[in-house]
C-alpha cells in the first residue's frame, strides 16, 4: 500500500499546475455530473414507471366495468359476449399501439395463462411463479423478468371472465424515451467537459505564463543577472502583487550589492590603516615587555620583604586574638552586670513602695495622735 501511494506521489509530483487544476476540474465535473444524472435518471424512471402503473391499473378497471356491462346485455349467450369483448380488448390494443406500446393481454385461470384473441400470434410464456404470485395477490400490478426481458403486469380477477384479466407491457417500451434522454445527457456532460477543459487551459495558462517567466528571471538572477525590467500584462491581483514583489526584491538586492562593495572599499582603506596601527602596537609591545621586566624584579624584591611582614602580622594577629577573648570576658560580665542592676532596680521599687506604705500609716497614725491630744486638751478644760 505504501508503495502504491509514494508511486502516486511519484507521479502527482512530475504533474504540472496546469494538468493538476484540469484533472481536478474535470474530475469534480464529472463526477458532479454523474450524480445529477443518475438522480435525475433514477426519479423519472420512477415517475414513468408510476405513470404506466397508474394507466394499466385504468385498463383494467374500463375491462373489468365493460365485462360487466357486456354480461348484461349479452346474458345467455356467451359467443356473443366473448366477440364483443375481443373487439373492446383489440381497441384498447389499438390505443396502446398509438402510444407506442406493444402490449399482451392474457387471461389466467386454473388452466394457466390463456392469450385473447388479439395476442394469440405473438405470446409470451409466463413462468410458473409469475401465474402462481397473480392467481395469489388476484389484483394488482407486479414487474417480473421474463423471456430474457422485464414485463410490466397489471392483472385483475373478474368474475364475469372466470379469471383474472392480465396486461403485460415491456418495460424497454416505455422507458425507451429514458434511455435516449440518458444518452442525451451523457453527449451534453461530454461537451460540458470539453468545454470544460478549453477554458480551463486558457485560464490556468494565463496564471502559470507569468509564474514561468518569474521562474525563469529568477534563475538568471541566481547567477547574478538581476533584472528589474519586466514586462508582463497579467490582469490577476495576485500575479500583479507577485511582479511587484519580485521587483521589489531586485532593487533591494541591488542595493544592498551596492552597500556590500562601498563596504568592501572602506574594509580595505581600513586595513591599510590597520596594518600602520598593528606596527605602531608591536613598538609599543616591546617597550611594555621591558617595563614588565623591571616590574618584576621589583616584585621579586618585595616579595622577600613581604615574609618579614607576614611574621609580623601573625604575631599581630595573636595579640589580636588575645585582646578579643578579653573582650569577650568583659562583655560577659557586663551583660551579668546589666541583670543584677535589673534586679536591684526591682528590689528598690519593692523598698520605695514600703517606704510609700510606711509613710501612709504614719500620716493616719500622726492624724489619729493629734485627734487624741485634741480630746485631751478638751478633757482638760
Amino acid at each position: 500500500m505504501e508503495n502504491v501511494l509514494d508511486a502516486i506521489k511519484g507521479i502527482v509530483g512530475k504533474l504540472s499546475l496546469q494538468a493538476r487544476l484540469l484533472i481536478i476540474v474535470i474530475t469534480i465535473l464529472l463526477f458532479s455530473a454523474t450524480i445529477v444524472t443518475m438522480i435525475s435518471i433514477s426519479k423519472s424512471k420512477e415517475t414513468i414507471i408510476g405513470f404506466m402503473e397508474q394507466r394499466l391499473d385504468k385498463e383494467t378497471s374500463y375491462i373489468y366495468e365493460i365485462a360487466q356491462n357486456l354480461l348484461l346485455i349479452y346474458i345467455g349467450d356467451e359467443s356473443e359476449y366473448t366477440t364483443k369483448l375481443n373487439q373492446v380488448i383489440r381497441r384498447q390494443e389499438s390505443q396502446l399501439a398509438q402510444d407506442g406500446f406493444s402490449a399482451y393481454f392474457f387471461l389466467i385461470n386454473q388452466n394457466g395463462a390463456d392469450p385473447f384473441s388479439v395476442s394469440e400470434n405473438r405470446p409470451i410464456n409466463f413462468p410458473d411463479n409469475v401465474v402462481e404470485t397473480i392467481t395469489q395477490q388476484q389484483n394488482g400490478i407486479i414487474e417480473r423478468d421474463m423471456n430474457g426481458e422485464t414485463y410490466t403486469i397489471a392483472f385483475r380477477n373478474i368474475q364475469e371472465l372466470k379469471g383474472i384479466y392480465t396486461i403485460a407491457i415491456p418495460q424497454s417500451q416505455y422507458l425507451q424515451t429514458l434511455t435516449e434522454m440518458s444518452q442525451f445527457i451523457g453527449v451534453t456532460v461530454l461537451l460540458c467537459l470539453l468545454v470544460t477543459g478549453v477554458i480551463v487551459i486558457l485560464l490556468v495558462r494565463n496564471l502559470t505564463n507569468p509564474i514561468s517567466k518569474l521562474t525563469i528571471m529568477m534563475r538568471q538572477a541566481s547567477k547574478g543577472q538581476l533584472i528589474n525590467d519586466i514586462k508582463m500584462e497579467s490582469t490577476t491581483p495576485e500575479i500583479v502583487s507577485l511582479i511587484n514583489s519580485y521587483q521589489t526584491m531586485i532593487a533591494h538586492m541591488r542595493k544592498l550589492l551596492t552597500n556590500i562593495m562601498d563596504a568592501t572599499d572602506n574594509l580595505s582603506q581600513s586595513g591599510n590603516s590597520l596594518d600602520h596601527i598593528s606596527h605602531k602596537v608591536k613598538l609599543e609591545n616591546e617597550e611594555l615587555l621591558v617595563g614588565i621586566q623591571v616590574v618584576k624584579q621589583g616584585a621579586e624584591q618585595t616579595a622577600i620583604s613581604s615574609e618579614e611582614s607576614i611574621k609580623k602580622f601573625q604575631s599581630m594577629k595573636e595579640k589580636t586574638n588575645k585582646l578579643f577573648d578579653s573582650m569577650d570576658s568583659m562583655m560577659k560580665k557586663a551583660y551579668t552586670m546589666e541583670g543584677t542592676a535589673v534586679d536591684g532596680e526591682e528590689s528598690i521599687s519593692k523598698v520605695i513602695a514600703t517606704f510609700e506604705s510606711f509613710s501612709t500609716s504614719f500620716s493616719k497614725m500622726t492624724h489619729t495622735v493629734a485627734q487624741m491630744n485634741n480630746y485631751f486638751l478638751l478633757l482638760k478644760r
